[in-house]
């Protein structure tokens, strides 16, 4: 359970939050792969990030309606969407080379898209960011720290139950 109630326009020290995971080839026994976070997204490039939703703030409606979207894109099999738990602490104890933190979250709320299929705003929608450039080997690195952070994935109805 959550204690933190920072503001939406900040991410408080407490805060969860959940990866979202489409394509079932990115889980083998229960664990995500490698491939659930492209190391490129760690880079620490001013448009790459680990895009993620904030628990406190996440809703089923727009995890349907972005699941319509994926769709829409790909085929059937592959848009199984799936959830990790990641904790706000986890990520900002992953530490670089120096020591220093290496990731940090930040809020990133959608607004709603028209576009078939239309998408509702996002107010749970945040990035994870490396706090500096890095090579590829030290972006791989970071995923996997990363990766051993995410809990076991769980389907829609677990994260969202129905009434």
């Amino acid at each position: 359970m959550q204690a933190d109630t920072a503001p939406p326009d900040q991410i408080g020290a407490d805060e969860e939050f959940w990866r979202l995971v489409w394509d079932p080839s990115d889980v083998r026994n229960g664990k995500l792969q490698a491939s659930a976070i492209p190391s490129e997204q760690l880079r620490g490039l001013p448009d790459r990030a680990v895009i993620v939703d904030r628990r406190n703030l996440a809703s089923r409606e727009c995890v349907v309606a972005l699941a319509a979207r994926q769709s829409s894109k790909k085929p059937a099999d592959r848009v199984t969407p799936l959830f990790s738990l990641l904790r706000h602490t986890d990520v900002t104890a992953i530490k670089n080379e120096k020591g220093d933190t290496a990731l940090v979250a930040q809020p990133d709320p959608t607004n709603a898209d028209p576009t078939p299929p239309p998408l509702p705003e996002n107010p749970a929608h945040a990035l994870i960011q490396a706090t500096a450039a890095l090579s590829k080997p030290q972006a791989q690195k970071l995923r996997n720290q990363l990766l051993a952070c995410l809990a076991a994935p769980q389907p829609i109805d677990h994260c969202f139950p129905t009434a």
